[in-house]
């Protein structure tokens, strides 16, 4: 019969425990930033006609509105995926600008991939 002694048990833990790790440093994590809109709901909105509280209703709050000109909104954002220690590398990224006229309708959009 054969018997363990005790500093076994704790050194095959910490081996399992590090080899899991080491596993998962691996695994690669996507990450989303900003505001990634969905390409139908922005396909959906028509120059001319959409309201800024229909923008707002599709898309959410803008990332930002325009410095100069309160009547352009933003919509930015990206997706990445990192693995380990390495650089993030840039998967999706997309920018919105939905400009309004005075009365508050879109008179221009743009998708910028």
């Amino acid at each position: 019969m054969t018997r363990s002694t005790p500093r076994s048990t704790p050194s095959r833990v910490l081996a399992v425990a590090l080899l899991g790790l080491a596993a998962t440093a691996c695994a690669p994590t996507v990450a989303t930033r900003g505001n990634m809109t969905d390409p139908d709901a922005v396909a959906s909105i028509r120059t001319g006609s959409t309201t800024r509280d229909q923008v707002a209703s599709l898309l959410g709050t803008p990332t930002s509105v325009g410095t100069f000109d309160q009547n352009v909104w933003y919509y930015i954002g990206q997706k990445t995926e990192k693995t380990a220690f390495f650089k993030p590398e840039v998967l999706e990224r997309r920018v919105v600008v939905v400009q309004f006229n005075d009365a508050g309708v879109v008179s221009d959009l743009k998708t910028l991939d």
